[in-house]
């Protein structure tokens, strides 16, 4: 499951530091059921969402994936799902 790179580009602007961005092809089938944006960062990133609902409909960010992680359910993988994303 290898992303598709359509392009790696620097964006400049006066009195703004450069900003680097790469624009990637979904490689998933369907809708996704949850959208984080993930910054490797706690600070300031959380979205404040109630209800599951609101959470399908927002971006959600690092310590909204923490605190799901928590969770049972989310993130936990099959044997073989394990082995298919390790291999």
């Amino acid at each position: 499951m290898l992303a598709r790179i359509y392009g790696i580009f620097t964006v400049e602007m006066e009195d703004i530091a450069p900003v680097n961005l790469i624009l990637m092809g979904n490689t998933m089938d369907g809708k996704p059921l949850l959208t984080f944006d993930l910054k490797g960062s706690i600070i300031n990133r959380k979205t404040q969402v109630e209800g599951v609902k609101m959470m399908t409909k927002s971006t959600l960010k690092d310590v909204n994936l923490l605190n799901l992680q928590k969770s049972d359910v989310f993130l936990r993988f099959s044997k073989i799902d394990r082995f298919n994303i390790l291999r």
